[in-house]
């Protein structure tokens, strides 16, 4: 199996603990693309180019459309997430990209970086 690469939306407090976790902590998997309304404000881009991810946007669709990506990390606010990711929205985008995604996985599910590490590890 090859690498599982990842988008992240949300590059706050949240989002930069998950990539920091993917990253150090989870085998088999990159991080390549990533989105924050407030990326140029917050820092975000900075942060997100130390750690060489370089495919940044402000819109999250960028990340939901990209082709490269094939498990997306929501790790926005549930205010935000709610407001993005409306059913039939999240459903068309999920069936018309280029590639369809794996899964989509929340941060309110705190299992979600075990899970990956068990599939990582499950595979070897």
């Amino acid at each position: 199996m090859g690498i599982l690469k990842i988008g992240v939306v949300g590059c706050g407090r949240i989002g930069k603990l998950h990539i920091n976790n993917l990253i150090n902590s989870v085998p088999g998997v990159q991080v390549v693309a990533a989105a924050d309304p407030m990326l140029d404000k917050s820092g975000a881009r900075e942060w997100l180019a130390e750690r060489k991810i370089t495919n940044v946007s402000t819109d999250f669709m960028d990340v939901i459309n990209n082709p490269e990506v094939d498990v997306v990390f929501v790790c926005s606010s549930t205010d935000m997430r709610t407001a993005m990711f409306p059913w039939q929205q999240f459903r068309l985008a999920s069936t018309y990209s280029a590639r369809s995604r794996s899964t989509m996985i929340s941060t309110r599910s705190r299992s979600c970086s075990h899970s990956l590490r068990r599939r990582a590890l499950s595979s070897r």
